[in-house]
């Protein structure tokens, strides 16, 4: 679809969401060309998301932020020639739609460019957007769709607590810490570690934990998937996983009944950490598995 050619009655959330890279890029660059006249404010704000996602999915990236500036004034001089050109206008009614090209031009920069460096290795594209599956009381991968990398390289260091979890793990994967978290929060003592599964289709383990004190409970959970046509579901709520992305690896952060799960995928193994823990303390534990945490 050539940037000229977009019907504006044609545009829609379904179109908009179905549309591949270039074609959102192009009907960005299109909006912004007309002032913003193509799109409302709530389908740029789509168009921009599902940008930023097929972007992460793709792996697209480029090797800094100058660089792809560079390129896309390169590739686009339009977008900068019509910015330029209204800026000599003085008249208030053409200076405010200055003003908005701009912040659309800022927008459309942070989408088409900066998301581009985000932290995936160029020419590995994370596997888990697309795999990503979830209802109002289910989330799970669809390990069919699933292009599975080698396991990517973390911190070497693990929580003491997970010690035991990570040595029945290194019967079944190699380098069981690229997975454990080098982080939990005080408090929480091991009440039971042990392989929950070991099937043809998949092997699990699981650590236990509890805090005596505050009631608290921890689950840390790792499975190491044979085969693709397995589905391990894990219960959710009616609330949308929010999408945290480190090391290249998207992870899953979803609310449940009073606690937070969190699951993600390296390498053919699911992980999965459910702790009564506060938002800022699931972070802290999920950045520990890739570096030490202070």
């Amino acid at each position: 679809m050539q940037m000229s050619s977009f019907n504006k009655n044609g545009i829609n959330t379904r179109v908009v969401e179905n549309m591949d890279i270039q074609t959102l890029q192009n009907l960005l660059l299109r909006d912004l060309e007309l002032d913003g006249d193509l799109l409302d404010d709530e389908l740029r704000t789509i168009a921009l998301r599902t940008l930023s996602i097929k972007q992460t999915e793709s792996g697209e990236v480029y090797p800094d932020a100058d660089a792809s500036l560079e390129k896309f004034r390169t590739k686009h001089p339009e977008c900068f020639a019509a910015v330029s050109k209204a800026s000599f206008c003085t008249r208030h009614k053409r200076l405010m739609r200055v003003h908005n090209a701009v912040v659309r031009t800022a927008a459309v920069f942070a989408a088409v460019i900066v998301m581009c460096t985000m932290p995936v290795s160029a020419g590995e594209a994370d596997p888990d957007p697309r795999a990503a599956r979830w209802t109002d009381g289910e989330f799970w991968f669809d390990w069919t769709v699933m292009d599975v990398y080698p396991m990517k390289h973390s911190s070497i260091k693990i929580d003491a607590r997970l010690d035991k979890l990570s040595g029945l793990l290194s019967g079944y994967v190699d380098e069981p810490e690229n997975l454990l978290p080098s982080y939990l929060p005080d408090g929480f003592a091991v009440d039971e570690t042990k392989m929950t599964n070991d099937t043809e289709w998949f092997a699990g383990g699981m650590c236990w934990l509890s805090d005596g004190e505050s009631g608290r409970n921890m689950t840390v959970g790792c499975k190491i998937v044979y085969d693709k046509t397995v589905k391990l579901g894990i219960p959710k709520n009616s609330v949308a996983p929010e999408r945290y992305v480190r090391n290249g690896i998207t992870h899953y952060i979803m609310p449940n009944a009073g606690y937070y799960e969190v699951v993600w995928v390296n390498g053919n193994v699911q992980c999965s950490i459910g702790a009564q823990v506060s938002y800022d303390e699931m972070i802290k534990i999920i950045d520990s598995v890739y570096g030490d945490v202070k």
